[in-house]
């Protein structure tokens, strides 16, 4: 499979990659570390990267503007996405030839050649596998794409699936002598603003008797609080290390419709998140709501799912 790819990225001029929706690090940072990777290898070759950039991720590079006829040409890479219709350009299938390479758990086919593997954290950490296993040099600037992405999929390499495979990858992009504490800092560092603007978020917290914790950021509070959609998903972050809550959420507007993320230390979220217009890992999805009044429902699904988990754990 590998090969195959290899040989794709040699046989094409033009290569457009393409993230999903909603960007993460992982999802820009495979886009952009796979980019620099290919520009190293053949500097003749011209290589796109599509989609809208985030504050977090702007330090990777700039996103292109890509012709439909360029497209018709290209080799078109699909990175770090688990369904097409998540896919950031709907011309993502008009590529001449179009390859998909992904961590998510496989729910539909599309492309010509599909490489998947949900035993890898992240994305990044299959780019930088498959020329680690060629002894391929990976050049500082796409080192530091992956290590980003690899760090922020992974909860900074505290979430389940990271492995010794992880950190091989990562000591293999570590000895470019990449600064961690500056990919960090992108992470960590926030407008005091910011700051106090978390204060607030946390005293909006609701949960259940089961086990729940969420957040629920209706437009109207989220114009108060000058929140944008991206602040709003990122919030889901602040409930993560309360103890005795199993699973926690955050829900959002976003336009006429709700986004929320779930999360769990246990409870398996992804199949719920399926009955919602969503989907993701076991452990971490999202979900697309038509309205508020859907989200009691979920709720009571979280709820469900937070009773069995704790049952079966004490039989």
């Amino acid at each position: 499979m590998r090969d195959k790819i290899f040989a794709k990225i040699r046989e094409f001029n033009d290569i457009i990659i393409i993230p999903h929706i909603r960007p993460d690090g992982d999802c820009f940072g495979s886009a952009f570390g796979l980019k620099y990777i290919i520009e190293s290898i053949y500097p003749n070759k011209h290589v796109y990267v599509i989609g809208e950039m985030t504050k977090s991720t702007s330090f990777m590079g700039e996103t292109s503007n890509v012709s439909d006829d360029l497209f018709h040409t290209s080799l078109v890479i699909s990175v770090d996405t688990g369904s097409l219709s998540r896919v950031f350009d709907d011309r993502v299938l008009t590529g001449k030839y179009v390859i998909r390479i992904d961590h998510h758990p496989h729910v539909e086919h599309f492309g010509d050649l599909e490489y998947i593997d949900s035993n890898y954290p992240s994305t990044c950490t299959i780019i930088t596998d498959m020329f680690r296993e060629k002894g391929i040099e990976i050049p500082k600037q796409a080192a530091e794409c992956l290590f980003f992405g690899t760090s922020t999929d992974t909860g900074r390499f505290r979430y389940r699936g990271v492995t010794s495979n992880t950190h091989q990858n990562v000591a293999y992009l570590l000895d470019t002598g990449i600064d961690t504490d500056k990919l960090f800092n992108y992470i960590y560092l926030k407008d005091y603003s910011a700051f106090k603007l978390e204060a607030e978020i946390v005293s909006m917290i609701n949960s259940t008797d089961n086990g729940l914790l969420y957040l629920k950021l209706t437009a109207e509070m989220m114009e108060k609080l000058n929140i944008k959609s991206e602040e709003a998903g990122n919030a889901i972050s602040k409930l993560e290390y309360i103890r005795d809550y199993p699973v926690w959420a955050v829900f959002y507007s976003h336009g006429d419709i709700i986004r929320g993320r779930l999360r769990s230390r246990g409870p398996v979220v992804n199949e719920i998140a399926a009955k919602y217009r969503g989907g993701g890992h076991a452990y971490a999805s999202g979900v697309t709501l038509d309205s508020w009044d859907e989200l009691d429902i979920l709720i009571k699904d979280l709820d469900i799912a937070i009773v069995n988990y704790k049952k079966n754990m004490t039989n």
